[in-house]
């Protein structure tokens, strides 16, 4: 390896802990303040196996006080807050397991507990519940050398 004028390289050893590639973050974002029920289809193109956790945000209109989303294709599963403030913005890290509030107050206890999560493929999925936009940022992951893991 010379230094003057002649091409540098150098080596290293790389260890990942995870069988894919990611994608850089994506979000979707949805608005429908004048809709008691919105339906979307959510299609999960991640090669990941598992079930997708994603980061949800929503921010319930002024006089909304309760939100859901039930992905039908995951046999009707129900992410769903109540007792909350109109205007409120909940962010919830499904994968991480963190909820937080633009009311700094602890959501724990009008959360069901039971996490937003879209399986491989089209995910048919219905909100529930007014509010003025409602965001969904997601990571795809890919399977590196065409392998099953």
């Amino acid at each position: 390896d010379s230094i003057f004028n002649d091409p540098n390289g150098f080596s290293f050893n790389v260890v990942c802990y995870s069988p894919y590639a990611w994608e850089f973050p994506r979000i979707v974002r949805y608005e429908f303040p004048n809709q008691q029920i919105f339906s979307f289809l959510f299609n999960n193109e991640s090669g990941d196996l598992e079930r997708m956790n994603s980061i949800v945000e929503f921010q319930t209109t002024i006089s909304n006080t309760t939100f859901s989303l039930v992905n039908k294709t995951d046999d009707n599963r129900e992410f769903k807050f109540t007792g909350i403030q109109g205007n409120e913005i909940i962010t919830v890290d499904n994968k991480n397991k963190i909820i937080t509030a633009s009311s700094g107050l602890q959501r724990l206890g009008n959360f069901n507990k039971k996490c937003f999560r879209l399986l491989q493929g089209v995910n048919e999925i219905q909100a529930v519940g007014q509010c003025e936009y409602l965001q969904i940022t997601y990571q795809n992951a890919r399977r590196l050398g065409g392998a099953v893991y």
